[in-house]
């Protein structure tokens, strides 16, 4: 048993690289072809492709700003200025999932579980 619970609910980068990729993955699948690099795609291989990327004009993650305020969990929870929701026109991840992004973020976005 765990002596910090908190522990239990931190989220790491495996699980936001399967949330990523399997939302392009559907995304694909529903659309029949390949994302337009910069317009649909939403594939990191690591937290910091993901940290130096730039969605729309601006750095998906600034450090120092909450979760829920950068570019990046805006654009996957909601349209932003004229930009839709993206994945652009969906599939779109659950509120849940995007919950669980923005909370990797707050946690300093953690590679992998400490041993």
């Amino acid at each position: 048993m765990s002596t910090n619970p908190s522990a239990e609910n931190t989220v790491y980068w495996p699980r936001v690289k399967e949330l990523l990729d399997g939302v392009m993955d559907r995304w694909k699948e529903r659309w029949g072809r390949e994302p337009l690099p910069g317009i649909h795609q939403y594939y990191w291989d690591s937290p910091q492709d993901l940290a130096e990327s730039v969605l729309s004009g601006v750095r998906a993650i600034e450090p120092g700003v909450p979760g829920r305020e950068t570019q990046l969990v805006r654009s996957l929870a909601r349209s932003v200025l004229t930009f839709g929701r993206m994945p652009l026109h969906g599939p779109f991840l659950s509120r849940d999932e995007v919950n669980e992004i923005a909370s990797w973020i707050d946690a300093g976005m953690p590679e992998v579980p400490p041993d």
